[in-house]
């Protein structure tokens, strides 16, 4: 009976990562839209690309796991940064539904949970919101899993949602003495 319950712990917390949703946290400042993504490496990993896509690369995995961590982690920043310009084409952010300008500002690496094998990601990005836009929208690829986006400052109507894979949020408008 032990073994059953170890096996099935084992089991479920290798499996949990890709069942928790990715937090999108945003806050508005003028016309600077800053976002924080908190992610696992193994969601934005799946992005396709022949340099990028871990199931492609099980030399790059064996190899990144045998760094020291802060080597390691070094690596998979230089790796989210190098791969952006396609890593940003699975965000689909709008103003006044025009695909916004992403900038990666920083990436930041949690390290490893032992129990699951994962590595948490923390994505930060700016966008400017053009001047006169009413309203913003949320989505991203449906293979990244889904999405809990929050809203961040003082207002007291602070926008929240679930996104289910590929959903996009509904309009979240603008204060207008911003734009």
């Amino acid at each position: 009976m032990v073994a059953f319950f170890a096996t099935y712990f084992v089991s479920f917390a290798g499996f949990c990562h890709q069942e928790e949703p990715s937090i999108l946290d945003f806050e508005i400042k003028e016309d600077i839209l800053s976002i924080k993504i908190q992610t696992y490496f193994e969601v934005l990993s799946t992005v396709e690309s022949n340099k990028f896509d871990l199931r492609t690369l099980n030399n790059f995995d064996k190899t990144i796991m045998n760094f020291d961590e802060i080597s390691r982690n070094a690596a998979i920043v230089t790796l989210v940064f190098q791969n952006w310009s396609l890593i940003r084409t699975k965000f689909f952010f709008n103003a006044n539904r025009s695909l916004l300008d992403l900038k990666l500002i920083n990436v930041e690496v949690s390290p490893i949970n032992s129990h699951t094998d994962t590595t948490v990601l923390f994505v930060r990005i700016n966008a400017r919101v053009p001047h006169g836009s009413d309203f913003i929208t949320f989505s991203w690829d449906e293979n990244l899993g889904d999405l809990v986006i929050r809203e961040q400052g003082k207002n007291g109507k602070l926008y929240s949602a679930y996104l289910v894979k590929g959903a996009m949020s509904s309009k979240i408008y603008l204060q207008k003495e911003k734009f």
